[in-house]
């Protein structure tokens, strides 16, 4: 219930408010455009639009689910890939008579991305990104295994009074680094590549 910091890609009006500014950029004769997506993440969090997809795909409501749930990750996916597809189509239909490239800047690793909807490796396929930027960036949710259910799902009342009575945060945000180690996800997991060299290859 509390307010966000930014708009959210989950309204179809606020990526029309994001592409007309790109338009107007483009017409002026840029090479291409850049969007940081390591800026304000999460792009998406359970938004009306979120929740609405998110029950017509699986029945259920996605309120009390960590980030790092792979089905809130896909529906956090396919908005954000609608999104990329109306850049470009926006952008052949603006300038015709050349491309104007579509860079995107992301996070850290392969997996800090997709836990955002950022599906680069889709983009790509599709032809709707010409540059990936990986910028050194990891935000990711801290949740210990005494507030999670035994369904993965997140006990609501617990979370509360865990937010309430600790000093740790719920949330961890690094930026601006040079490498950093795998690390162990809510459900568990080692998650991230092991070295710099498969972070560059991935």
């Amino acid at each position: 219930g509390k307010p966000m910091r930014s708009l959210s890609y989950a309204y179809p009006e606020v990526r029309r408010y994001i592409i007309n500014h790109i338009i107007d950029m483009a017409r002026l004769g840029f090479d291409a455009v850049a969007l940081l997506f390591s800026r304000r993440v999460p792009l998406l969090h359970f938004e009306e639009p979120v929740a609405k997809r998110f029950y017509e795909k699986y029945g259920e409501y996605p309120y009390d689910l960590p980030l790092a749930d792979k089905r809130l990750n896909s529906v956090h996916s396919e908005i954000l890939t609608e999104f990329m597809r109306e850049l470009r189509a926006a952008l052949d239909e603006a300038v015709p008579d050349r491309r104007v490239e579509i860079h995107a800047r992301v996070l850290f690793s392969m997996y800090d991305t997709n836990l955002f909807g950022l599906d680069v490796r889709r983009w790509a396929k599709e032809g709707l990104v010409d540059v990936i930027l990986s910028f050194p960036q990891r935000l990711y949710e801290k949740l210990p295994p005494e507030i999670m259910l035994p369904n993965d799902r997140i006990d609501m009342e617990k979370y509360s009074v865990y937010k309430e009575t600790s000093e740790e945060n719920t949330t961890y945000f690094n930026t601006d680094f040079d490498f950093e180690e795998p690390y162990v996800d809510c459900y568990g997991n080692s998650v991230g590549p092991k070295s710099q060299r498969e972070r560059v290859e991935e």
